[in-house]
């Protein structure tokens, strides 16, 4: 049993960097642990930046190329890896890969000899549950599930379980053979800025932007959806709006946003990178997004209407199941039908009654309970 009374407890957060969500879920773990515990050691690293250039090549950059160029290709395997048959197959091959590649990690983990560690992609609980037996310590292992459908790359019986929803408890425990102690409902974590109330009427005057509904395209880190194309069809919208296009990392499309020119009833803002895309988000009255876990949560706490572009298949249509399940967003298949959609949730937002919760302080106090 952990000794709770230590003052020097050792949380470590694993991350993977194969989409950014999974880093951004371990931020917000750090940042809550860090607020409630400020006497603990708190580390987060991410497993690519210990492997070689070939494996972090072949397994994790491949994916952005092939889920932006060739969808149809990672739907493939996304479900052919979630047969039990295959992935069995698929585990033997993965194992071997781990325990060739991933002595840098755990030699770094040996160094620090955490009493928790917290893993926000299945790769990195995949490291330890296989590496385990060369940890100088056995340290808690926890899994945080970052989107609302399972996948069996998820599935690990010798981790517990932070998971989004009751019905993904229910399936690790019916169809995997989890326990219950094992699993808590915990929401996927966002940072705590989420959470915090702010006028978007001050938020507008604050951008310069007119009291008029607010769109905000989101292009993700990287940039994968055209939001240049969706621009330009807003753009012939006859309703006073604000615009606002964030293209992310992505600077060729941030060029080719700044080039487009809008009409008098439209105040447009178009933007790269930046590191307040939070008030952007509280401050839009609709937003139009890729389903990824964390932007899904982030909009369902703030009561924001979704409207979803080109979901990546598997985990992201998954996602988009979920919100369409519950009439939490719409679905835009045609850039042509965006202006018939915004008009028609300008007059009648999509109520969430999505119950927000802070997920990473369920998080923190699950592992250290204070009771």
């Amino acid at each position: 049993m952990m000794n709770y009374n230590n003052r020097d407890m050792k949380l470590l957060i694993l991350s993977v960097a194969a989409g950014a969500g999974h880093v951004q879920a371990a931020k917000a773990i750090k940042k809550q642990a860090k607020l409630d515990h400020p006497d603990w050691l708190i580390d987060h690293i991410d497993c690519l930046d210990f492997l070689s250039l070939p494996p972090k090549k072949i397994f994790f950059d491949s994916y952005g190329v092939i889920t932006k160029k060739a969808p149809f290709l990672w739907r493939w395997i996304f479900n052919i890896f979630n047969k039990p048959n295959v992935n069995k197959i698929s585990d033997k091959i993965f194992k071997n890969l781990i325990l060739f590649y991933t002595d840098k990690i755990i030699n770094y983990i040996n160094a620090i000899k955490p009493d928790i560690i917290i893993c926000t992609h299945p790769t990195a609980t995949n490291i330890i549950s296989i590496q385990k037996k060369n940890l100088i310590k056995k340290p808690k292992l926890w899994t945080v599930i970052t989107d609302y459908e399972m996948h069996l790359f998820w599935v690990n019986k010798e981790s517990n379980y932070f998971v989004p929803t009751e019905k993904i408890k229910k399936e690790l425990i019916e169809k995997h053979g989890l326990t219950q102690k094992n699993i808590i409902v915990s929401g996927i974590p966002i940072d705590n800025i989420f959470y915090q109330e702010e006028n978007s009427e001050f938020l507008k005057n604050k951008y310069s932007l007119e009291k008029n509904k607010t769109i905000l395209i989101l292009s993700g880190g990287q940039g994968l959806i055209r939001a240049d194309k969706i621009v330009k069809e807003i753009m012939k919208n006859k309703n006073n709006l604000n615009l606002v296009a964030i293209a992310g990392k992505n600077i060729n499309l941030e060029e080719k946003l700044k080039k487009i020119k809008p009409p008098k009833n439209i105040i447009y803002r178009p933007l790269g990178w930046t590191n307040r895309v939070a008030e952007y988000m509280k401050m839009a009255d609709i937003i139009i997004t890729k389903p990824g876990g964390m932007t899904v949560t982030e909009c369902l706490a703030l009561r924001k209407p979704l409207i979803i572009i080109k979901p990546i298949p598997g985990q992201e249509e998954g996602n988009a199941n979920f919100l369409l399940k519950n009439n939490w967003a719409v679905i835009c298949k045609k850039n042509k039908e965006i202006n018939k959609i915004i008009n028609s949730l300008t007059k009648q937002k999509l109520a969430s009654d999505w119950p927000v919760k802070n997920s990473a302080k369920i998080i923190i106090e699950s592992i250290y309970p204070t009771q």
